[in-house]
């Protein structure tokens, strides 16, 4: 299996060394998309290594925070992406969506799960499935996800006249009334693309900017230094930040892509072997 975009859910138990996820259940967990026969694979690594197949034709996978759920981006059925959830422990994918969306993000409440979709930013309410408008004419969006008390919600776009270039916003989410219009905040400014990013507890933020390859960076939230994490020819992409303290990207360091943990300064690089 040739993995091509590994996206981590890792979650700290105890006891374990910060090389092996686990999730608050004590189970290894982690996704990934694998280019097979020319489709692509959907996979949870879960229950102690065992892989469990969660069948063809998905993309750019998530998991609720009871860690019992994947929501996924999939063109199955008429052809168009659509949010997907799926249970972890088998049954039949279930349809979330019935306009064209991508890149979920699921809420660390689990009420919601934001996404792109009508060109701009929505959520998607789980227990009924109904999109609720967050974000509109703000350029070229993608990409979200939320800080771990839910209270933002960070997305790339090219809006204020950044041309091609992505750079890192966010903007206030009232789960109240999620449709109700919030200011967004620029949180970069960097002349390529930022994407791809992860807040932490502390406030770390991390993120892939990607030049001619991607790096990741770090900037710790309102107020902080930017700092820069890898600096190879691979591409590191996907960042994420586990409760252990450790920070999980992918890295196509040796021409497969694979999961590599980390200190957040970039010491201690462990090659996860998971992909």
């Amino acid at each position: 299996m040739t993995g091509w975009h590994c996206s981590v859910r890792r979650q700290a138990n105890g006891g374990r060394s910060p090389a092996e996820p686990t999730s608050k259940r004590g189970a290894q967990v982690a996704v990934w998309q694998a280019e097979l026969d020319g489709r692509d694979w959907l996979d949870a690594l879960v229950k102690e290594g065992r892989a469990i197949n969660l069948g063809g034709n998905g993309g750019y996978p998530d998991w609720s925070p009871s860690g019992e759920e994947i929501v996924f981006q999939s063109q199955r059925g008429d052809g168009r992406l659509h949010l997907w959830v799926t249970a972890v422990e088998g049954g039949e994918p279930r349809q979330l969506t019935d306009v064209p969306a991508y890149h979920p993000a699921w809420s660390p409440d689990g009420r919601y799960i934001a996404c792109v979709a009508m060109g701009g930013l929505d959520v998607v309410r789980v227990d009924d499935g109904q999109m609720l408008p967050v974000l509109r004419g703000h350029g070229n969006v993608a990409a979200p996800s939320w800080s771990p008390d839910g209270r933002y919600l960070y997305y790339s776009s090219n809006y204020a006249g950044s041309g091609d270039a992505m750079n890192l916003w966010r903007i206030a989410f009232r789960s109240d009334d999620p449709t109700r219009p919030a200011e967004p905040e620029r949180v970069t400014l960097g002349e390529h693309s930022d994407v791809y990013s992860a807040v932490g507890r502390d406030g770390v933020l991390a993120f892939s900017a990607v030049r001619s390859t991607g790096d990741i960076w770090e900037l710790t939230v309102d107020g902080g230094a930017l700092r820069q994490v890898t600096a190879s020819d691979a591409d590191e992409d996907y960042p994420h930040l586990s409760r252990n303290g450790r920070l999980v990207v992918t890295s196509t360091r040796g021409g497969d892509v694979g999961l590599w943990s980390m200190d957040l300064d970039g010491g201690n690089q462990v090659n996860d072997q998971l992909c």
